[in-house]
C-alpha cells in the first residue's frame, strides 16, 4: 500500500474512535444515592448551607426534601454559595463510623 492511503485509513479509524467514544460516555449515567451503598453517584439539588474550612468545605445539599452533607477540599476554583443549583459527583466513603460523600466534580446548573 502506498503511504498516503495508509495515513487516510489511520485518520479514519481514529476519528470514528474518537466520536464511538464520546457517543458512549455521553450515554453513561452514574447512580443515585438511595441506589448504592458505595462507589460514585451523582446528585443534583440546592446548596442551603456552606460552611467553609481551611482545607475543606463542608456544603449541606437539599435534593428532594432529602439534606446531604458533602466534602469537598478546596482548590482555587471552588465558588459555591447558598441558593446555587449545583450537580454534585461524589464518592461515598466511611468516615469516623459514619457514611459521607467526598466531592470531586462540582457543576452549577
Amino acid at each position: 500500500m502506498r503511504e498516503s492511503t495508509l495515513v487516510k485509513v489511520a485518520l479514519s479509524c481514529s476519528l470514528v474512535g474518537i466520536v464511538s467514544l464520546f457517543v458512549i460516555s455521553m450515554n453513561i449515567a452514574l447512580p443515585k444515592l438511595g441506589e448504592v451503598d458505595e462507589g460514585v453517584v451523582e446528585l443534583a439539588g440546592t446548596v442551603s448551607r456552606v460552611f467553609p474550612g481551611e482545607t475543606v468545605t463542608k456544603i449541606i445539599l437539599e435534593e428532594g426534601g432529602n439534606e446531604h452533607a458533602i466534602v469537598a477540599f478546596n482548590s482555587p476554583n471552588i465558588a459555591i454559595e447558598e441558593g446555587m443549583e449545583v450537580t454534585v459527583e461524589a464518592e461515598i466513603s466511611d468516615y469516623q463510623g459514619k457514611q459521607e460523600l467526598i466531592a470531586y466534580r462540582i457543576r452549577s446548573d
